[in-house]
């Protein structure tokens, strides 16, 4: 028998499936904070993903790796994590090749996962209709968050009914989704950095333009590798801003000019790649408050991203508020009310 592939090996970057696999939600693992699948903390849960190992960090109970997440979600040991592992991506133990025998026939294989998961996307894309003056996404954008969009982009569409999913455990042990409500949404259209729609991020929203009342309002679908992708709301220049949310993105452009798209989260603008034709890159990034550890990752986000776009030869200019735990979101309502109270005094 042959020696099996190492299975720390054979998990790195791997583990968005793997852990999907074992159960946990997938609009979990995407950077941003959400309850703990551990511990069940509400919002304080964040899975970084660290050179590819699966980490995470928890205000409640703590860090670790890929293999602890799995071994404390599944009561496994660590030997029953690597099996399982193994499973998942088509790792078993190998033995020599047989004695050649005629091959039985086989039917044709059905739609690949990632076709699937394309289909997905386009399904969910194709029931969507434009942003229009006056529907619920219109509302949320122009007089909920009193974002001054003049024209919306067509990176981004209404959706008027979008169903909303929880994860739920099954007597049998196994996880699936139930299906707890319908609500209006904002699409948004994340593409790679050669331009190839890659997934969708989607903001729920109630009838009256404010975000849902569901626990994750925001949420990415399952999609394909993000490759550096982000959400392209306006066209782009040779000077390039980019900040982690869409709401974030407008109020910078509301404030500098600077034509700026948005990652979605701290951990996807780490890869961040702006296509051919950019200069420079300004990071919009957020003053994140540090967490019990010290990180904060707005700042550190900025900081890998700008290191990385420098090394490329790019000239990079990080920009951030001065009050701890704000966006230039909250700076572009800080703007508002300034100009609102002049106003009033003129």
């Amino acid at each position: 028998m042959m020696q099996r592939t190492d299975a720390r090996q054979l998990a790195n970057s791997h583990w968005y499936e793997i852990l999907e696999a074992a159960g946990i939600d997938g609009d979990s693992l995407d950077g941003n904070h959400h309850p703990c699948p551990l511990c069940g903390g509400v919002d304080r849960f964040r899975f970084d993903d660290q050179e590819g190992r699966g980490t995470y960090y928890c205000n409640g109970c703590g860090a670790g790796d890929g293999f602890k997440l799995l071994m404390g979600f599944k009561s496994f040991a660590f030997k029953d994590a690597a099996d399982f592992v193994r499973r998942v991506l088509g790792e078993g133990e190998r033995t020599p090749p047989p004695a050649a025998t005629p091959k039985a026939h086989k039917p044709p294989a059905g739609p690949s996962d990632g076709q699937r998961r394309i289909e997905d996307l386009r399904r969910a894309w194709d029931k969507g209709r434009p942003v229009l003056y006056g529907d619920t996404a219109w509302r949320y954008l122009t007089q909920v968050r009193k974002l001054p969009i003049a024209q919306m982009p067509s990176s981004l569409r209404f959706h008027p009914r979008l169903a909303y999913s929880v994860k739920v455990k099954h007597p049998d042990g196994s996880v699936g989704f139930k299906v707890v409500g319908y609500f209006p949404a904002v699409l948004a259209k994340v593409v790679d950095a050669a331009g190839k729609a890659v997934t969708i991020h989607r903001t729920y929203l109630s009838d009256s333009g404010k975000k849902a009342p569901v626990e994750n309002p925001k949420k990415l679908m399952r999609g394909l590798p993000l490759n550096g992708g982000a959400i392209r709301l306006m066209p782009q220049k040779e000077v390039l801003g980019v900040a982690e949310g869409i709401e974030t993105a407008f109020a910078a452009h509301a404030l500098t000019g600077i034509p700026t798209w948005a990652t979605i989260s701290a951990k996807i603008m780490e890869g961040f790649q702006p296509p051919k034709g950019v200069t420079t890159v300004i990071i919009f990034a957020d003053n994140d408050s540090p967490d019990e550890k010290g990180r904060r990752a707005g700042q550190d986000a900025a900081k890998v991203l700008k290191e990385r776009l420098e090394a490329q030869g790019l000239k990079v200019k990080v920009m951030m508020p001065c009050k701890a735990g704000t966006d230039f979101h909250d700076v572009w309502i800080g703007h508002l009310a300034k100009r609102e109270a002049a106003r009033q005094r003129a």
